[in-house]
C-alpha cells in the first residue's frame, strides 16, 4: 500500500499533469498492482475525482467530518467544568447556524470552542474572523511568555517609513501644526515651538511635529486616522496621500492584532512574508527561518525522520489553513494594484481558493462603483466552467460580510450570468457537486442579497437535513424572497426537510416552479409539502414524479387542489397511483385550475380512467392529459377518456402509448375540423375510421410524425397516428421519442 496524504498540497501540475508520477500512480499507469490510499481537502476533489474515474477499481469516499452528535459530544466535553459557559456557547451557535455549519470540520470546531473559552463569550462570525482571532490569541500568549507588552497598534516598519518621508516633504510646518493642534493630535507646547522658534529650519520643525505625532499614535492608535484626515487637507502633501492610503490599509489590518508590541508585529510581518513566498512556490517546508519567529506559535519544527547533511532545522506552519490566512493578510497590505494582480492570478488555481477567500474577509473591499466594477472583472475574468469554482466565488463574496457590496455586485445581470456560467441566471449544481451545510448557508446569503438570481437548481446534490436548514433559515428566510424556480430532483428529502419545504411554501410569495422528482418523499413528508401547496398563492408548476403517493396522500392532494388557485401544471409520473388513489384525486381535480396533468407510468386501470373521464368531460381549464405507460388500463379505459374528449372542446392533447388493439376513434373526432384536438397514439393499433384519416395529413404533419416515431419508420400501418385539426404544438411530451 502507498499512502499519499495531502494530495491538495501538490501543485496543479503534480496533481493531474501527464508527467506527474503521483497522477500516474493514482490512475494505475505506474505500479498498477499497488493499493493506493489518497487523502485530500475538498479544494482538489475535482482533479482527484477525474483520476479515480480512470482507474479500473476505485472507491471514492467523502469524509464529511463531525456529525451533529459528535459536535454535541465535543462541546459537552469541552465545557464539562463550566456549565454556564456551555449554555452561552449553545445559545451562540443556535443563533448563528453558519458558525455551527463550520464546526462539521473538526479543526474549525476545536478553534471555535477554544476561542469562545479564551474570549469569554466574544466569538468570531466568519472564517476570516476565526483565524484572525486564532492568530491574535497565539500572539498574545507569546507576549505573555516574553513579558513584552508595549502597545503600538500599528505596523512599526510602515509607520517609520511614512514618518521619514513626511519629514522631507512638509513645506509649511507652522500651518500643519495649527491643524494638528486643533484636532487634538499635538499639544500646545509643540504647536508653539514649531510656530514661534525662528532658529529651527523647516526640516527640523517638521521632525518636531512628526516625533510628537508618532508619540501620540503609539499611545492612541485611533489618532492615526485623524492624522490622515489632516494630511489630506494640506495641498502641499497631496503627492504622498496615495502612499498614506496604503499605510491606512495596512494599519486597519493591524487593528486585528491590537495591543501587540512593535517587536511582535515585526516578527509577524516576517512570518506572513514567509507564508506568502511559500504559497507562491507551493512550499510547505521551510529551512531559512529566523530564529526569533518560532516562539510566536505559528510555525513548528518538522521532526527529522532521517539523517541529513544540512545543519538547518526544517519548519512548517501549524496548519496549512493558517499559512493561507497569513498569506492573505500579507497580500492585503500590498498596494491595491498588486492585490488585484494576485487575485486575478489565483482565481484559476484550486489550491489558492482559501487564500482568496481570506483576502476578501480581510480587505472588505469598498463599494464605490469603480472598485466594484474592478472587483467584478477580477472575480469573473474567466467563465465559470465548474461547480467548485462557482461555490468558491460565492464563498469569496460571503466572506466580505458586506451586504451593500454584494447587493450592488449581484445587481448586474451580466455578472450573474457569467458568475453562474449560464444565461438562465440559475445556480446549478450536479451529481458531482458536494455541498456541505456551510456551502448552503453561503448560497442562501448571496441569494438573499441578489435581485437578479431567479432560479436554484440543486438536482442530485446529495443534500442533508442541515444543508436544507442552512438554505431556508439564512437571513430569516430571505433567500427565497425573489426565487421563482427551485429544483431538488434526485435529492433524498427526509421528513424534517419536507417540513421546511412545506413551511417555505406557506410563507413564500415568489416560487412558481417546484421540482421534487425522485426525492424519495416519505408519506409524512409528502403530506407536509401538500399542506404548503394548499395555502400557497404563487406556485404554478409542481413535479412530484417518482415519489410514491398512497391513497391517503392522494386524498390530501385532492383537498389541496380544491383550495389552490394558481397551480396550472401537475406532474405525477410514476407515483404508484392506484385506481382508488386516482378516484380520490379526481375529486379535487374537478375544482382546480390545472391546464396540464401528467399521470403517466402509474398502475391504475379502467376504474381510475373512468374517474378521470368524469373530470375530463366538463373540466373548465384542463388542456393536456398524459396517461402513457399506464399498463393496467385496457381498451375500455382508454375509450372512456376518448369519449370524454367529445364533451370538452378545451382539451387539446391526450397522450397514449400502449398497444390498444381494438381502439375506436369516434367519427366526429376523426373528421370534424372544429375540435382543435391533438391525440397522440404512440404505438397504437387503431381501427376505422381512424386509418382513413392518415392520407389526409398535411406534409408538415407527416414530417412531424417521422420525427416522433419510436422506431424511425415512415408513416405506415400501424406505427403511429396523430389526429388533429388546428395548430400543431412544437413539442408534445417529454421523456421519450
Amino acid at each position: 500500500m502507498l499512502i499519499l496524504e495531502g494530495y491538495d498540497e501538490l501543485s496543479s501540475e503534480l496533481q493531474i499533469g501527464d508527467q506527474s508520477i503521483f497522477a500516474r500512480i493514482i490512475k494505475g499507469k505506474e505500479l498498477p498492482k499497488l493499493t493506493v490510499l489518497v487523502t485530500s481537502r475538498p479544494s482538489a476533489n475535482r482533479n482527484l475525482y477525474q483520476l479515480c474515474r480512470i482507474r479500473a477499481k476505485c472507491q471514492y469516499i467523502e469524509v464529511v467530518g463531525f456529525s451533529k452528535k459528535k459536535i454535541r459530544e465535543y462541546v459537552e466535553l469541552a465545557f464539562e467544568h463550566n456549565l454556564q459557559l456551555k449554555e452561552r456557547f449553545n445559545l451562540y451557535i443556535n443563533h448563528r447556524p453558519h458558525i455551527r455549519s463550520m464546526m462539521y470540520v473538526p479543526i474549525n470546531c476545536a478553534i471555535v470552542v477554544a476561542l469562545f473559552k479564551e474570549h469569554k463569550g466574544k466569538p468570531p462570525q466568519t472564517l476570516t474572523e476565526i483565524y484572525t482571532a486564532l492568530t491574535n490569541t497565539l500572539l498574545q500568549r507569546h507576549e505573555q511568555k516574553t513579558k513584552e507588552k508595549t502597545p503600538v497598534g500599528m505596523p512599526h516598519t510602515v509607520l517609520k517609513k511614512l514618518y521619514s518621508d513626511l519629514v522631507g516633504t512638509i513645506q509649511d510646518p507652522a500651518g500643519l501644526a495649527g491643524s494638528l493642534y486643533s484636532r487634538g493630535i499635538i499639544c500646545q507646547s509643540v504647536r508653539d515651538k514649531v510656530q514661534e522658534r525662528v532658529d529651527l529650519t523647516i526640516k527640523e520643525k517638521a521632525r518636531v511635529l512628526i516625533n510628537a505625532v508618532e508619540a501620540q499614535v503609539t499611545t492612541d492608535p485611533s489618532m492615526f486616522q485623524v492624522f490622515m484626515e489632516v494630511l489630506k487637507e494640506e495641498p502641499s502633501l497631496s503627492t504622498i496621500v496615495e502612499r498614506m492610503s496604503v499605510s491606512t490599509v495596512t494599519s486597519s489590518k493591524m487593528t486585528c492584532f491590537e495591543g501587540l508590541s512593535s517587536t511582535t508585529l515585526s516578527q509577524l510581518q516576517s512570518v506572513a512574508r514567509l507564508a506568502y513566498q511559500g504559497t507562491l512556490n507551493d512550499q510547505l517546508i521551510f529551512h531559512d527561518v529566523q530564529d526569533n519567529i518560532e516562539s510566536l506559535g505559528l510555525i513548528q519544527k518538522v521532526p527529522q525522520l532521517y539523517s541529513t547533511s544540512s545543519p538547518k532545522a526544517s519548519y512548517n506552519f501549524i496548519h496549512k489553513t493558517l499559512q493561507e490566512f497569513l498569506t492573505a493578510w500579507y497580500v492585503s497590505s500590498l498596494p491595491t494594484s498588486e492585490q488585484r494582480d494576485f487575485v486575478e492570478d489565483s482565481l484559476t488555481k484550486p489550491n489558492m481558493a482559501m487564500t482568496v477567500r481570506f483576502m476578501a474577509g480581510l480587505t472588505k473591499f469598498q463599494t464605490s462603483p469603480e472598485n466594484m466594477d474592478a472587483l467584478a472583472d477580477i472575480v469573473i475574468s474567466l467563465e465559470t466552467t465548474d461547480e467548485q469554482r462557482l461555490i468558491e466565488n460565492l464563498h469569496w463574496m460571503f466572506e466580505t460580510q458586506n451586504p451593500t457590496f454584494i447587493q450592488r455586485l449581484m445587481g448586474y445581470k451580466d455578472f450573474i450570468q457569467r458568475l453562474m456560467g449560464n444565461k438562465e441566471q440559475t445556480f446549478k449544481g450536479s451529481y458531482t457537486t458536494r455541498l456541505n451545510p456551510f456551502d448552503l448557508h453561503v448560497l442562501g446569503y448571496c441569494i438573499a442579497n441578489s435581485s437578479t438570481l431567479w432560479s436554484v437548481n440543486l438536482e442530485y446534490c446529495h443534500l442533508t437535513d442541515e444543508c436544507m436548514r442552512m438554505l431556508f433559515l439564512v437571513e430569516d428566510g430571505k433567500a427565497f424572497d425573489h426565487i421563482t424556480s427551485f429544483n431538488l430532483t434526485g435529492s433524498t428529502i427526509t421528513a424534517s426537510m419536507a417540513s421546511l419545504l412545506g413551511m417555505m411554501l406557506k410563507e413564500n410569495n415568489t416560487v412558481k416552479k417546484l421540482d421534487l422528482e425522485g426525492c424519495e418523499l416519505q408519506p409524512e413528508g409528502l403530506e407536509e409539502v401538500i399542506k404548503g401547496v394548499q395555502v400557497n398563492t404563487k406556485l404554478e408548476t409542481l413535479d412530484l414524479s417518482n415519489n410514491t403517493i398512497d391513497n391517503k396522500r392522494a386524498s390530501c392532494l385532492a383537498h389541496a387542489l380544491k383550495h389552490n388557485t394558481t397551480l396550472s401544471e401537475l406532474r405525477l409520473r410514476g407515483c404508484s397511483l392506484s385506481d382508488e388513489a386516482i378516484c380520490e384525486l379526481s375529486g379535487g381535480l374537478k375544482w382546480c385550475k390545472l391546464k396540464k396533468l401528467d399521470l403517466s407510468c402509474n398502475p391504475f386501470g379502467d376504474q381510475g380512467a373512468k374517474g378521470l373521464a368524469d373530470v375530463l368531460k366538463d373540466h373548465p381549464t384542463l388542456e393536456e392529459l398524459d396517461v402513457r405507460g399506464c399498463e393496467e388500463m385496457s381498451d375500455d379505459g382508454v375509450q372512456y377518456l376518448m369519449d370524454a374528449m367529445m364533451s370538452n372542446t378545451r382539451v387539446k392533447m391526450l397522450t397514449l402509448d400502449e398497444n390498444y388493439e381494438h381502439l375506436i376513434v369516434p367519427q366526429e373526432l376523426a373528421t370534424c375540423e372544429a375540435w382543435g384536438v391533438v391525440l397522440l397514439l404512440i404505438g397504437c393499433m387503431v381501427g376505422p375510421p381512424a386509418c382513413g384519416l392518415v392520407p389526409r395529413l398535411s406534409p408538415s404533419l407527416v414530417s412531424f410524425l417521422d420525427r416522433v416515431g419510436d422506431n424511425g419508420s415512415p408513416l405506415g400501418n400501424p406505427i403511429l397516428s396523430v389526429f388533429r385539426t388546428g395548430d400543431m404544438p412544437q413539442t408534445h411530451h417529454q421523456g421519450g421519442p
